[in-house]
């Protein structure tokens, strides 16, 4: 069974470590991220939980099944100068991630179903994206927390582990990089899960 936000939760584990930069530089690849909202943020200090979840979504996507990932793109008015980037951040992740590069360069149709993801900016954004839920059990899922009393901010990242206090999280913009953190449970707002399907996609190496 393959699911589309575990692998995303996978893509996430390979940019643990990616960090702001203090100063008047920005971080290439959480601008990179940004691409993936329509705010498309061009520095580093815009809030970025959610276009870090929207591009670990959209990448793998492409890994998936990139000829409808690119399609859904083009269909969603991406540039193109974006969609080569995203392309070829995936073509670089896909020997880490079992999947074989040169059938994502290819296009190839695996007719696995892809989604994109809210391309908000918002955190909240993603109590809209798939299937809402208050109990993922043991399914992924990304998990949506309040932030403040103003009913609009929030925070969003990828469910690890949920415990009796503290939900686990693996997410950007957490401690201004990519890494693993507890918040409240008390903060939950909801979980976002996509069903998996027993389909093999071509793209994985060896297939």
């Amino acid at each position: 069974m393959f699911n589309q936000i575990a692998l995303a939760q996978k893509v996430a584990e390979t940019q643990k470590g990616v960090k702001e930069i203090p100063g008047s530089v920005d971080n290439p690849k959480i601008v990179e991220y940004a691409q993936s909202c329509t705010l498309q943020a061009q520095e580093d200090e815009t809030a970025w939980c959610s276009s870090f979840v929207n591009w670990c979504v959209l990448i793998a996507a492409i890994l998936l099944n990139p000829s409808a990932a690119k399609n859904l793109m083009v269909k969603f008015r991406f540039e193109q100068k974006d969609i080569d980037l995203f392309f070829k951040s995936a073509i670089t992740l896909a020997p880490r991630l079992g999947f074989d590069a040169a059938k994502i360069q290819a296009l190839v149709d695996t007719h696995f179903p892809v989604i994109l993801g809210t391309r908000s900016a918002m955190a909240r954004s993603f109590l809209n994206f798939g299937t809402r839920t208050q109990d993922p059990g043991s399914k992924a899922a990304i998990v949506v927390f309040s932030r403040g009393n103003n009913g609009y901010s929030g925070h969003v990242a990828f469910k690890v582990k949920i415990g009796l206090l503290n939900i686990s999280c693996l997410g950007g913009n957490q401690n201004n990089q990519v890494c693993e953190t507890g918040y409240l449970k008390g903060r939950t707002l909801g979980y976002a899960t996509l069903p998996s399907y027993d389909i093999k996609p071509s793209t994985l190496i060896g297939a």
